[in-house]
């Protein structure tokens, strides 16, 4: 029989089963903790997303959320928070709607609306979330440059520097009496995962008047509104990605014929999609619409984000709610994106000839006259 062990040595024993019990118990607590908090859920999220492959797609998140009117503070914080979710779930390009940190009613006072969000460090803070997450951040915000307003989207590249600048350049009613200008620059920006082109809500309007004709389509468009359309469209071809950011209200949205429907919610999800396929149409791109959701002051925004692929079917829709939806792009050996259509084919693209317009939907354009658009509020 072996000895009974010593006093000694039973305390010893029980010394060492107390400091084990103690540092289980920490690590369940360290995991408990963990395992509630945004990050794990983030991670846990992307291992349910769809198997993706590593260095052969671009995964697109497409964050869809409401802003609270005259709390900037709290909306730019939402705004980053969302982001780092979306860059825990393994997206390489994160893309917030449009006013991505404030409402319409901050409109009234543009001003004091820039001066506070670069008091809040606004920008630092953004871009401090694409250089940690080493991604491409993309989102809308006023901006002031020689005296003019202008209603500004930035690309963030994984540094958090500055790789795309575009200004909105059709204007709405409400863009109008804010004092907005229209914009000058370049609509697509060269990038290493491939030629990226920039809209900014009523700029979708270019390609329905591209689409319908002049004066043959259920949006009255002159030969001038016509002619302006193919001038722009021209611009977005050859883009491989079309980024679409919104700030769409569903009762500010009438149909083609400027007449309210009683679900006018359905009619702008609708729109919207129509919209998507004509530009995809148009320039054999894949295009992203990023939409708000929510209410603020009245107004109520319809979600419905959605990404379309080169042959316009629905890749990713989301809800009319808050939301982010993450789409996987595929890319070439060169890592840029790959355009194919279904047959894995470059998408044909339908240009008709300069001056001349079928007298049906959807064939796009290739030059006409010129003339003057018509205002309208959507």
């Amino acid at each position: 029989m072996g000895a009974k062990p010593n006093a000694r040595q039973t305390g010893f024993r029980r010394l060492v089963t107390a400091v084990c019990a103690v540092a289980a118990f920490a690590v369940v607590f360290a995991l408990g903790h963990w395992a509630s908090s945004s990050n794990a859920r983030g991670i846990a999220k992307r291992l349910l997303l769809q198997r993706r492959q590593p260095g052969r797609t671009l995964r697109i998140a497409i964050c869809q959320y409401g802003t609270r009117g005259g709390m900037l503070p709290w909306n730019v914080d939402h705004a980053a928070d969302f982001a780092e979710e979306a860059f825990g779930n393994g997206a390489d390009l994160v893309i917030l709607p449009e006013f991505s940190f404030s409402g319409f009613a901050e409109l009234t006072a543009l001003p004091e609306l820039i001066a506070e969000f670069h008091r809040l460090e606004g920008p630092e803070k953004i871009r401090r979330v694409a250089r940690q997450n080493r991604g491409w951040l993309q989102y809308n915000h006023p901006v002031q440059v020689d005296g003019a307003f202008y209603n500004e989207t930035l690309l963030l590249d994984p540094d958090g520097r500055i790789a795309a600048r575009y200004h909105k350049r059709n204007l709405a009613l409400i863009d109008r009496r804010s004092k907005f200008s229209e914009g000058r620059l370049p609509v697509v920006a060269d990038l290493p995962f491939g030629r990226m082109g920039f809209l900014t809500c009523r700029d979708l309007d270019v390609a329905l008047f591209a689409d319908q004709g002049p004066d043959g389509g259920e949006i009255a468009a002159s030969a001038d509104d016509f002619a302006a359309a193919c001038r722009s469209i021209e611009e977005y071809r050859g883009a491989d990605l079309i980024v679409g950011q919104l700030a769409y209200a569903a009762w500010w949205t009438p149909t083609r014929r400027n007449v309210l429907v009683n679900d006018p919610i359905t009619n702008a999800l609708t729109r919207l999609e129509d919209a998507a396929a004509i530009w995809t149409r148009q320039t054999g791109a894949y295009v992203a619409l990023v939409n708000k959701s929510g209410f603020e002051h009245g107004h109520g925004f319809t979600g419905g984000s959605l990404l379309v692929d080169p042959d316009g079917e629905i890749l990713g829709r989301a809800s009319s709610g808050t939301e982010i939806l993450y789409v996987d792009l595929p890319l070439d050996g060169s890592g840029r994106i790959a355009r194919m259509d279904r047959r894995g084919e470059p998408p044909e693209v339908v240009v008709l000839e300069s001056g001349k317009q079928e007298n049906r939907k959807g064939l796009g354009c290739g030059g006409g006259e010129t003339g003057k658009q018509e205002e309208r509020q959507h």
